[in-house]
């Protein structure tokens, strides 16, 4: 995920930042927000401490596809922000 949210001194970023995500299983995620996510959605959670920042929310998550010797990232998704999981 990248932004331009606030930073870890609830100051607004000047540069783009960004973390990488692991995708978290649905059982993961159901157990951390206490309900099921719908069938054509995903999580992804935050390891060490690392999450989105508060101003990230609507941005989206970039994920790599490799076809042959040519690689491209694709904008998937728009994130809400859960600090539980």
């Amino acid at each position: 995920v990248a932004g331009l949210g606030y930073d870890e001194k609830n100051q607004l970023s000047p540069t783009v930042k960004y973390a990488e995500f692991p995708v978290v299983d649905q059982a993961v995620c159901k157990k951390a927000l206490g309900h099921t996510m719908p069938l054509n959605t995903f999580c992804a959670g935050f390891q060490n401490g690392t999450s989105v920042c508060k101003g990230d929310s609507g941005g989206g998550l970039v994920f790599p596809v490799i076809s042959g010797q040519q690689s491209r990232y694709v904008l998937k998704v728009s994130l809400n922000f859960y600090n539980n999981l």
